[in-house]
């Protein structure tokens, strides 16, 4: 090993945080606290300090862009020691961190402290991370699966009181900067769904419509997301492809009826998810202002069934 080595802090909130815990757990609050700690160690006035935080990842497994680098600067050797607020900040699978604390760290010669819960590896006997390490461990791993299934449960009646909790808005639509959960139509966006809808109705498949939009360098629906976000900044170009715009024609968001309940996470804590069957989807009809009649909707997407069975290649 060698090369300067540092202090490493390592800082995380997660999505299920940010709706319970926000204030405790902000990456702020995190810091401020982590940085008093150091300041009030001696042995730490001459460290470097480097940081390292993920903004809105679960702690249930180690899928998280910066504690990928907080790993690959370990195995480099660049770190002596390692300083979180709490256990869970680090990883709330309790095997998992156990395998850190008790066999990884120690081999790679890295210190590991927990503010919080008052644990500093430099002060156990032999390799042991101890029964109060290990029975915080699993309460994390239970409290993480339990505020899963609570944020799950919060967002279902929001949606099913009619509330859009969605992430982001669909192409066409506006969140009411009054009401972030209701749909408000974008007129110029809608003009393009219309067009779509029309052309298909002429007969026009999605690739020939799409070749229709690029010809006319109308801008994608990434193209307005991103013009909306940040007016002044340059937007990227982007192009139609015959998938967006089978999307589009697929969407019953454009006849007012709201879908909720699409996927399932296959696992309690786990960011996949899965498809779930169609008919099982939850629906709220005439929840918002439709871009398009119901009949002409039936009457376009009947063409995509045609065109399945003629087994085209394009649709």
């Amino acid at each position: 090993m060698s090369g300067k080595q540092y202090v490493a802090v390592y800082m995380r909130i997660s999505v299920e945080d940010k709706g319970f815990f926000e204030e405790s757990n902000s990456i702020t609050n995190q810091r401020v606290m982590i940085q008093a700690f150091i300041r009030s160690k001696k042995e730490f006035e001459s460290e470097e300090v480097i940081e390292f935080y993920d903004d809105g990842y679960s702690g249930s497994n180690f899928l998280r862009p910066a504690i990928q680098q907080l790993f690959k600067a370990l195995k480099k050797g660049e770190v002596h020691t390692v300083i979180v607020k709490d256990f869970s900040r680090f990883s709330r699978d309790y095997i998992e961190l156990g395998s850190y604390l008790e066999q990884i760290f120690p081999f790679m010669g890295v210190r590991f402290i927990s503010i919080s819960d008052g644990y500093d590896s430099s002060c156990l006997k032999e390799n042991m991370a101890g029964l109060d390490v290990a029975f915080k461990s699993i309460l994390a791993d239970f409290y993480c699966k339990d505020i899963s299934e609570k944020v799950k449960a919060s967002l279902e009646v929001k949606k099913s009181s009619g509330q859009y909790a969605n992430g982001s808005e669909p192409f066409g639509y506006y969140k009411d900067s009054g009401n972030r959960n209701q749909l408000l139509v974008q007129k110029e966006e809608a003009e393009v769904v219309r067009d779509i809808f029309l052309w298909t109705e002429e007969g026009k498949r999605p690739g020939e419509i799409a070749g229709m939009l690029n010809q006319k360098q109308v801008p994608t629906p990434a193209m307005f997301k991103q013009k909306r976000k940040t007016p002044d900044a340059p937007v990227k170009t982007y192009v139609w492809s015959i998938q967006v715009v089978q999307s589009i024609l697929k969407n019953e968001v454009y006849i007012g009826t709201f879908i909720y309940s699409k996927y399932k996470v296959k696992e309690i804590g786990s960011k996949k998810s899965r498809l779930i069957e169609k008919e099982k989807w939850k629906r709220i009809e005439n929840h918002h202002q439709a871009i398009i009649d119901p009949k002409v909707f039936q009457k376009v997407n009947s063409y995509h069934l045609e065109y399945t069975r003629g087994n085209c290649q394009e649709v």
